[in-house]
């Protein structure tokens, strides 16, 4: 119990950035444990960085990049062969939030706002290749097309027409095209 509450404490401490006090810890469970496989002080940087690349993505998801970014940054004094740029690594994590949030409004019918969430992901990575607007478009239909290729697929022709025909009746008839309409009829037609 005393090497599993020093482990314990060890990590906490690391974690806490007591880096010299987590060693001591270790060094302390290591002595009542010597079938202990690490080395203290490796053991708490691996702690510390794990930490702060977790604590770094948090930030970086709530737009709090600058002290994403010195985390990440700190991590990599650690650990010199880390493979991560802090810069691009916290603005790559909070592009895939502002991404993953335009998708949740766009299905739920929330375009405008969704265009708003893609517009600033957009803003922090130019090279993303949408316009807001129209991507919000695509995000929203995309839900009711995988559902009527499922539903055709499942030789649901007249569900899979429905799934179109809602998307249409929500505004969104000009990103399903004629592509689409084809796809159903052919996976349909397998049914006959």
């Amino acid at each position: 119990l005393r090497v599993q509450f020093l482990m314990d404490t060890a990590q906490k401490l690391a974690h806490d950035d007591d880096l010299p006090e987590a060693i001591h810890r270790l060094t302390e469970a290591k002595t009542l444990n010597p079938s202990l496989d690490f080395e203290p002080d490796e053991q708490a940087k691996t702690w510390r960085i794990q930490h702060l690349m977790e604590s770094a993505e948090e930030l970086a998801r709530s737009n709090q990049l600058q002290t994403a970014r010195a985390q990440l940054a700190e991590a990599k004094t650690l650990d010199p062969s880390l493979d991560v740029v802090p810069e691009a690594q916290a603005t790559t994590w909070r592009v895939e939030f502002l991404m993953e949030t335009a998708e949740e409004f766009a299905r739920g019918g929330d375009l405008p706002t969704a265009s708003q969430w893609l517009a600033e992901a957009l803003e922090l990575d130019p090279t993303l290749p949408f316009e807001p607007e129209t991507r919000a478009e695509e995000l929203a239909v995309a839900p009711y097309l995988r559902e009527g290729q499922r539903l055709a697929q499942d030789g649901n022709v007249n569900g899979a027409i429905r799934a179109y025909l809602q998307a249409e009746s929500r505004g969104l008839a000009d990103h399903i095209t004629a592509q689409d309409w084809n796809e159903i009829c052919r996976l349909g037609s397998t049914f006959d």
